[in-house]
This record gives structure tokens, sequence and C-alpha cells, in this order.
């Protein structure tokens, strides 16, 4: 993993209950709207194969 491309999400609190924002994935850095799982560390991401 290159740890130089690790970058900082600011997120977004609905009520205390939901947390979410957005991330760029892969090399073109596709835009995703996410719900973040605090509770977790897995990250899902669709894709075509």
């Amino acid at each position: 993993m290159n740890v130089d491309i690790i970058k900082a999400v600011g997120l977004q609190n609905y009520r205390d209950v939901i947390f979410y924002g957005e991330v760029n994935v892969g090399d073109l850095g596709q835009s995703f709207k996410m719900v973040f799982d605090l509770g977790r560390s897995d990250l899902w991401v669709p894709s075509l194969l």
C-alpha cells in the first residue's frame, strides 16, 4: 500500500447516528459517496468484471 496517497476524509454527522462523506478510489480518483460504519475497517467498492 502506498501510504503517500492516503488522505483524510471529512465526515458529515446526521443526528449522531450516521456518518457520511465522499472518498476517491483508484488511479483516476473515482468519487463515491459513502456511509461509514465506525465499528469496522472494511471498505466495499462496486466494480464491473
